[in-house]
């Protein structure tokens, strides 16, 4: 889980003191926001290597060599450091007579508009994958309560098609308007619990920046306790940090709305599976044969013992037979396959055979015994049952 703290930096901007230095880091400041005492520097980062940053920086923060040392909310001011030399850098239209302004922002980058929200409405901000890059104006000639200053940004995004929408007390979404079904479309925030009985997470330990679905994915496993079953493609990057102290099935609950948002369904299976498919796509149904187990076979599996990256069909084949006590039967002419699963948890001999009854389906596969003593692979028929996509 890595992720950047951002709040960073917009708008049009002039150096009134020493230029920067065009080998190193490229730096603009598009903003300053306030919340009470707190005087943050919205900043874009170009570093020499690697991709653009959008950080929200305090005086004596640093990133990738580059150090915020001054702000002067009055005068629209921004003093940075980058390869040692100070550069000034002034927002225009900064309103006159007021020390410290809430918003003075110019061409600030929504996302990063959004970590401000966050900051200001306390609740973590999921934000939906297809949500319009907007540059973002707003300059108040007063200090705004945070109520009114989060009102004001959902006002100013709702302009520049973003919409908010709050989901309980500790969550917020934003998707481009006309998308807001997705998040109606989101499954049940979970209930409170007794204190004593709830493991709770610090803020800012989920945080991911542009992260792979695949990564995410990962770590959703280990909250959630599941073997993750995956589709053989999706997509997706998940940009989030959590703002409160969650419980582990609020956190469990906040990677499976994330990817959600950005076009992955996760969907429990029994006790001990997810599966994970592109959002539009339904969840195999998998009945598996217990009679493929006899009961002197039965044995427990720890967690991890069963992992495939990228295995092809014959592979699994082997070892799906293997824990049936049987041979394994031909693959020639299945279609080209890549399995991938790791066993969080311990399984018995059925449910191994399961989560890999599970990877074969989301393959259009199905594994089936031939006789007594064989098990082969072969597609799946039609009309297989499928689970309907939740409403």
């Amino acid at each position: 889980m890595r992720a950047l703290l951002s709040i960073a930096a917009l708008g049009i901007f002039a150096s009134v003191a020493n230029s920067q230095n065009a080998a190193g880091p490229q730096v603009r400041v598009t903003g300053i926001v306030c919340f009470g005492s707190r005087t943050n520097a919205v900043v874009e980062i170009q570093p020499t290597r690697g991709g653009l940053l959008r950080p929200i920086l305090r005086p004596g923060e640093k990133i990738e060599g580059v150090e915020v040392v001054s702000i002067d909310p009055s005068q629209g001011l921004v003093v940075v450091k980058s390869d040692e030399l100070n550069s000034a850098f002034r927002i225009e239209g900064t309103p006159a007579g007021v020390a410290s302004p809430t918003f003075n922002l110019r061409g600030a980058d929504s996302r990063q508009v959004l970590e401000v929200y966050q900051e200001l409405s306390g609740r973590t901000v999921l934000s939906g994958g297809n949500l319009p890059s907007a540059a973002v104006d707003l300059q108040n000639a007063a200090v705004l309560p945070p109520p009114a200053a989060a009102q004001a940004l959902e006002t100013i995004l709702a302009e520049k098609g973003i919409a908010l929408s709050a989901v309980g007390e500790k969550i917020a979404c934003a998707v481009r308007i006309g998308d807001e079904a997705a998040i109606d479309a989101l499954p049940p925030f979970p209930a409170p619990v007794e204190p004593h009985l709830a493991e709770v997470l610090p803020p800012g330990m989920i945080k991911f920046q542009e992260a792979d679905i695949l990564q995410a994915l990962e770590i959703y496993q280990e909250l959630a306790g599941r073997s993750v079953v995956r589709a053989p493609v999706l997509r997706g990057k998940i940009t989030v940090r959590s703002q409160t102290p969650l419980r582990r099935a609020e956190a469990v609950w906040l990677m499976v709305a994330a990817a959600q948002l950005t076009g992955t369904r996760i969907v429990p299976d029994g006790e001990k599976f997810a599966v994970a498919i592109p959002r539009e796509k339904t969840s195999p149904v998998v009945r598996s044969n217990p009679s493929l187990v006899r009961p002197e076979n039965e044995q427990t599996l720890p967690a991890g013992m069963i992992r495939f990256s990228g295995a092809e069909p014959a592979a699994v084949l082997a070892v799906y037979a293997e824990l049936c006590h049987r041979k394994a039967g031909s693959s020639d002419g299945i279609p080209p396959a890549r399995f991938f699963i790791t066993t969080q948890t311990s399984l018995t001999t059925k449910e191994a055979l399961h989560g890999l009854d599970l990877v074969a389906a989301l393959h259009g596969l199905e594994f089936v015994p031939v006789d007594e003593d064989k098990i082969s692979v072969r597609p799946r028929l039609a009309g297989a049952d499928t689970a309907p996509v939740p409403k």
